[in-house]
């Protein structure tokens, strides 16, 4: 469907004036179809970073939230390799 079938039923619009909006409403379309395919490229170039080299949020909301002793605790392999297929 293009621009000119949405257009097309405002009969009381002069033949410029249905010209002028379909014009631009190609030009609306031609500008989020190029936004997203570059939405696109941007998300599949962060899908290709490897999921050990990955940022991980924290979810805390300040350090003085944390207890006085934190221990990271590595992830078991299981995890990690059901994590990395999921990722791929």
């Amino acid at each position: 469907m293009s621009a000119g079938d949405l257009v097309s039923g405002n009969h009381g619009a002069s033949a410029a004036e249905r010209d002028r909006l379909e014009a631009e409403a190609d030009r609306a379309l031609a500008e989020a179809e190029y936004e997203f395919y570059a939405l696109r490229e941007a998300l599949q170039v962060a899908l290709d970073v490897p999921l050990r080299d990955r940022a991980i949020a924290s979810t805390r909301l300040s350090p003085a939230d944390e207890p006085e002793t934190v221990e990271t605790a590595e992830a078991p392999p299981s995890l990690i390799a059901r994590l990395a297929s999921a990722a791929a």
